[in-house]
């Protein structure tokens, strides 16, 4: 595995978790891609997906669920322990503006539903594009063309998903389509995660959909 490894978790929450949970990864799709414009001037390395076990369920995201890296510093290990903190994410000199947390929350709700967390190109974009919006310092929409942050991938394929990604903040309607959970790692040698949830139907809108879904069978019923 190479030192720098780039991975991005989705998770529900909304504060401190009042408990730690000791956690293991699989890598699902990713790529090759270079980063820089923070810290040293280059960093090369393969962005992805992970796949996140937590045998008890002691985070209550439940026993497995993807993840992405929003730390470049760091690197991903098994066996190590992890807190969510949506309040102060990240460790001591990596924690997230409230700029970038706004850029990666307004990014999930923007493009999570489009992601294939098990396609390298689908899964290496989106977790280049969740770089640019965690590192990124000035105002205005993001892109790998302007700003601070630069992101680049010698696949194509890569490149387009995650300029996609980017993009389609500036035409997201402003729905809350999913929560958003930030994991700050135990050891400050390793990389801290985000992850998602999708927002639940609410209960209005469940029975609405299940009526809507009643009225079409008895129109077929009606129509044999």
């Amino acid at each position: 595995m190479n030192k720098f490894i780039l991975s991005t978790v989705l998770i529900f929450g909304t504060s401190i978790g009042a408990s730690a949970a000791t956690l293991d990864y699989s890598l699902a799709g990713n790529a090759r891609v270079s980063v820089w414009g923070h810290g040293p001037n280059f960093l090369q390395g393969t962005a992805a997906a992970f796949n996140m076990t937590d045998a008890t369920n002691a985070l209550g995201l439940g026993n497995s669920f993807v993840a992405f890296c929003l730390d470049l510093a760091g690197t991903i290990q098994n066996n190590v322990e992890y807190a969510i903190n949506n309040v102060n994410p990240y460790q001591p000199g990596r924690e997230l503006t409230a700029m970038q947390r706004t850029n990666v929350e307004n990014l999930f709700d923007a493009s999570y539903g489009l992601v294939d967390v098990n396609d390298n190109a689908s899964a290496a974009g989106f977790q280049l594009a969740l770089w640019e919006a965690a590192y990124e310092t000035e105002n205005g929409p993001l892109s790998f063309m302007t700003g601070k942050r630069r992101g680049y991938s010698y696949y194509r394929a890569v490149r387009e998903k995650a300029n996609t990604y980017l993009a389609n903040i500036a035409t997201w309607d402003g729905s809350n389509n999913y929560n958003v959970n930030f994991l700050d790692a135990d050891e400050s040698a390793r990389q801290d995660l985000v992850t998602a949830s999708a927002v639940p139907i609410p209960a209005a809108g469940l029975m609405l959909l299940l009526g809507l879904g009643g009225i079409a069978s008895l129109r077929r019923r009606k129509k044999a």
